[in-house]
């Protein structure tokens, strides 16, 4: 009788351990199917998290360039001179803003066609009858108002093409916009 007891707690035993392994292996398995979704809800989370901040850094430079574009436009020492196209067949426009107060430059390329990948576009200051060196620029509107050099005192405006990186004398057969005074 005691092996017959002792056998069927045994059997009872191994029951128990094989019951025991198979829900544990269940719950094992259970959970680790939710520990994954959990893992790829965090990396979806974390990847929304960096595209939404890499979107507010974009829009955050945006916001910055058209404040502070809308700044110049807004401060009433700037003088505000139109530049029309040499040739009166195009409709080439730029504007210059310059503070003669601070001497700060700016040019704003309206419309100007993008020169190939040797030229610059160079804008230029006549003071006292002398064409002085302003700074080359972009025509891409993408960048919209782009600050050129000081300027001390101007008594005209041009844009010429130069090559790549700009020219020490302005190219007299490539004005391309000149102011009206």
């Amino acid at each position: 009788m005691k092996n017959n007891s002792h056998s069927l707690t045994y059997k009872y035993l191994i029951a128990a351990c094989l019951a025991s392994l198979i829900i544990s292996t269940f719950a094992s398995y259970f959970f680790y199917n939710k520990w994954s979704e959990s893992e790829d809800r965090i990396v979806a989370l974390v990847n929304e998290s960096n595209a939404l901040a890499a979107k507010y850094n974009t829009e955050k430079i945006t916001f910055e360039k058209t404040f502070n574009d809308l700044m110049i436009l807004r401060d009433e020492n700037a003088t505000v001179i139109t530049l029309s196209a040499t040739d009166s067949s195009k409709r080439y426009v730029a504007r210059v803003y310059w503070n003669h107060y601070t001497r700060e430059t700016y040019i704003d390329p309206l419309s100007l066609p993008m020169p190939d990948s040797t030229k610059d576009y160079q804008l230029w200051a006549q003071v006292a009858g002398q064409p002085v060196d302003a700074g080359v620029f972009s025509a891409d509107i993408e960048r919209g108002i782009q600050r050129s050099k000081s300027v001390t005192n101007a008594d005209a405006w041009a844009v010429t093409l130069e090559p790549k990186g700009g020219s020490p004398t302005p190219t007299a057969e490539r004005v391309f916009l000149k102011s009206k005074n």
